[in-house]
């Protein structure tokens, strides 16, 4: 397979130095990253990225080579070349949001380079070429490797080549230290000597490309141009014969059909290119990706996805099967941004403008970008160098309004945006003449006429709070000047009726606010219009936005654990405790909070109420995260 590998890289390569182009591959088990490369001329950049934002997490040097993810996701090996002739392997393991090499190979186990297995009379020229390459990981810590070393040799006026194909495993223990087994000789041998394939594999394909024997060689799976079979011989029996690609095209197909790209041109819909691997004579492992876009075509829309399968042979059917979508959409050959927002049906990146006239009216725009099929829409708000990291939006449940808001010494804004047709937003509130944003006017003009108070001299200052369930309402925090203290007056802004408004809960809330000082956090929920969601629906809400911090904490930490434990290390164990407290004491707090913020309602409706405040409390936590976080 490695040969028929490297040849198909090098048809790729002859395809695409006529052009720039950009395709997406090596797609992690579990959908979340993947690797991208653009080519212009023989320039390659290559990225590991994140899906489906296409957000850039590390550049990988000299290209992604061949690479192979673990069944978790959270380990890759690939191959790097090294140049002079020699071909290394490097393996990373996940760290935060990105990921860290933590082992190199490269060299063979076993007998050193000096061995001279080959016939008396041939001389070593001194040209010899090397190659390591990952194959799969047989487990979460076990990667299986190839080797390959060809050398040239003469004898008199005579030149051949004399190779050696083997494989060998490689271990990371706990404090990851790498241990090797043995090599397994595949084959030793002149390059010139033919492989003829054998009579099972040439009596039911045409020139077969790369073949796998069962060791009683009764099953052989066979590759050839478009063809992947898989051929049984039982004693007694007529061969069988199961045509394996069309079955790993039916599993793709639903994928392919619910993302709406483009098919190719002729033939199947989709190329099909990976790994596969016969074991024993009872299954057939499989590894492989689909893709629309083989040769890299900036201007279509291109859809790829990744399957691990495991085919049975005694059953003639999949065990297991498991496709994710890498991605749909247009790459456009242009850079993506920053992801700055998600929900389930887009994304919000925030994007530098490359354009010289466009930059005039702000260096980044952001755009609203579809997850499945769609065109990006550009939002009607243009942002500064200083403002694009920390702009922040929050997307209502129904996906029908956003908030934005920025702020720093220098200044801040906020600004809401309403659903328009498509994924096309506009602002809420703008002046007809000039089309400038007055929803944060409105706001303060709403406070002043309401309960005659305004914001402190040096800063106009406001908080989200949190969308209502039904997204009829959004809760803010204003700070405001009470009596010559500042103090926190909320206020909600209606959906529905277009309109800020207060209830009468947030009348009592802001009546307290004359005597305490309220945290900008407290409520964590916004009161719906619509009657309150069921029990088993606050309970689903729960546990996502508790499963969303504990991910973002266990990646930060390990984040925050690797920085500190390069820069102070001994200092790690204090700062872990910390932050368990820290840890410890938010969640007792939103927990206090959703029962104190149940009593104020009827009693029938009091378990309603201090769930949805519980579910908000922990999207509110995941963000202090970020905000506050304590190992700083």
């Amino acid at each position: 397979m490695r040969r028929a590998v490297m040849l198909l890289i090098a048809l790729l390569l002859v395809a695409v130095i006529a052009r720039g182009e950009e395709w997406i591959r090596h797609i992690s088990p579990d959908g979340r990253f993947a690797v991208h490369e653009r080519r212009s001329g023989e320039t390659v950049d290559a990225q590991l990225i994140a899906l489906p934002s296409l957000e850039k997490i590390m550049p990988l040097a000299n290209g992604a080579g061949h690479l192979v993810w673990s069944p978790d996701s959270r380990r890759f090996a690939r191959s790097i070349d090294e140049g002079v002739h020699n071909i290394t392997v490097a393996i990373y393991d996940r760290s935060g949001s990105s990921f860290n090499v933590i082992a190199r190979i490269d060299t063979f186990p076993g007998p050193s380079s000096k061995t001279k297995p080959w016939q008396k009379g041939w001389r070593d020229t001194g040209r010899e070429h090397q190659e390591l390459r990952p194959i799969r990981w047989l487990d979460l810590e076990m990667l299986l490797l190839g080797a390959h070393r060809s050398v040239r040799l003469q004898k008199g006026e005579e030149s051949t080549f004399w190779q050696l194909d083997a494989q060998f495993t490689a271990k990371l223990d706990a404090k990851g230290k790498l241990a090797r087994s043995p090599l397994t000789i595949l084959r030793r041998d002149f390059i010139d000597a033919e492989q003829s394939p054998p009579k099972l594999v040439s009596d039911h394909v045409a020139a077969p490309r790369e073949w796998q024997l069962s060791s009683d060689q009764s099953i052989a799976l066979v590759e050839a141009e478009g063809v992947l079979d898989l051929i049984e011989q039982r004693p007694g029996e007529p061969a069988r014969v199961t045509h394996l690609r069309k079955q790993l095209e039916a599993l793709f197909l639903p994928n392919f059909r619910d993302c709406g790209a483009e098919p190719l041109d002729a033939g199947p819909p989709f190329s099909i290119d990976g790994d596969w691997f016969l074991q024993g004579a009872e299954r057939v492992v499989i590894h492989c990706e689909a893709s629309t876009n083989p040769r890299g075509d900036q201007r279509s829309k291109m859809w790829c996805a990744r399957l691990d399968a495991v085919w049975s042979i005694k059953e003639a059917k999949f065990i297991e099967q498991k496709v994710v979508r890498g991605f749909c959409g247009s790459l456009g050959g242009g850079d993506t941004g920053r992801v700055a927002a998600r929900s389930p049906n887009f994304r919000i990146e925030v994007r530098e403008q490359l354009d010289a006239s466009q930059r005039a009216t702000g260096a980044f725009q952001a755009f609203i970008v579809p997850e499945k099929a769609g065109d990006a829409e550009p939002l009607a708000q243009r942002l500064s160098a200083e403002q694009a990291p920390s702009v922040s939006y929050r997307i209502s449940p129904d996906e029908r309004s956003i908030f934005s808001e920025w702020g720093s010494s220098q200044g801040s804004f906020r600004t809401l945006f309403a659903r328009g047709e498509g994924v096309r937003f506009a602002k809420a509130i703008a002046d007809p003449a000039s089309g400038e944003d007055g929803f944060e006017r409105a706001m303060w003009e709403f406070c002043r006429t309401t309960a005659g108070y305004e914001p402190p001299p040096s800063r106009r200052d406001c908080a989200f709070v949190a969308w209502a369930p039904d997204s009829a309402r959004l809760l803010l925090s204003l700070r405001v000047e009470i009596n010559g203290t500042v103090r926190d007056w909320k206020v909600y802004w209606n959906t529905r009726t277009r309109s800020f408004e207060l209830t009468p809960f947030l009348t009592e809330l802001n009546a307290r606010a004359v005597e305490e000082s309220f945290s900008s956090l407290k409520p964590f929920c916004a009161e719906p219009v619509d009657p309150l969601p069921s029990l088993e629906a606050l309970d689903r809400q729960i546990a996502e936005a508790r499963a969303a911090f504990d991910e973002d904490w266990k990646e930060c930490s390990a984040a925050e654990k690797q920085r500190i434990q390069k820069t102070a290390p001994r200092t790690w164990p204090e700062v872990e405790k910390k932050a368990a407290i820290w840890r410890a004491d938010g969640i007792a707090e939103i927990e206090e909070v959703a029962v104190e913020f149940s009593r104020r309602w009827p009693e029938p409706e009091r378990e309603q109420w201090r769930r949805l405040s519980l579910a908000g409390g922990f999207r509110a936590l995941r963000e202090r995260i970020g905000r506050e976080w304590p190992w700083r």
